[in-house]
């Protein structure tokens, strides 16, 4: 089952003629991580916590309207104040089941290209920087009634977790 995932970010308009989405950018792909790297010293040492490091968040998107903003900001080096990523199965009636929101956003990267041959389309890779992410979580039951949402904020910058 495929996905549509769609990222709105502030002053910036994608192309996205989604009914619970206009305007946001059309996502191809896209992926977000963290690690946590102990140190030198073994786990079971006692040298303490590590300090968990969020990767950035990478995106992919057709290159449109919302491509000459995002290398606008990146060049600017401004903070956009927030950035919203939504996925949903890819089927009629669904609702966002994912639900990404990032804040003090900065653009880390602006990348575009064409395949071999230069048949495809204009791809861009996007790559964003943040010092606060909410990531929720709904799920449905079989009849399409929603769950309780699951949630998990974190402060980069502080470590701090909610």
């Amino acid at each position: 089952m495929s996905t549509l995932s769609t990222l709105k970010i502030d002053g910036i308009a994608g192309e996205s003629a989604h009914a619970d989405h206009p305007g946001e950018i059309d996502l191809l792909s896209w992926s977000w991580g963290a690690h946590n790297d102990p140190g030198p010293a073994p786990p079971t040492a006692g040298a303490g916590r590590a300090r968990p490091t969020a990767d950035l968040l990478s995106f992919t998107h057709r290159y449109d309207r919302a491509s000459p903003l995002l290398a606008r900001a990146l060049a600017q080096g401004v903070a956009l104040k927030q950035a919203v990523l939504t996925a949903r199965k890819n089927r009629t009636g669904q609702q966002d089941f994912l639900k990404v929101v990032l804040r003090e956003v900065y653009l880390a990267s602006v990348s575009f290209g064409t395949g071999p041959g230069g048949e495809a389309d204009v791809i861009e890779t996007v790559t964003l920087r943040f010092g606060a992410l909410d990531l929720g979580y709904q799920s449905a039951d079989a009849g399409g009634a929603p769950s309780p949402e699951l949630r998990f904020g974190w402060n980069v910058h502080t470590g701090q977790v909610s």
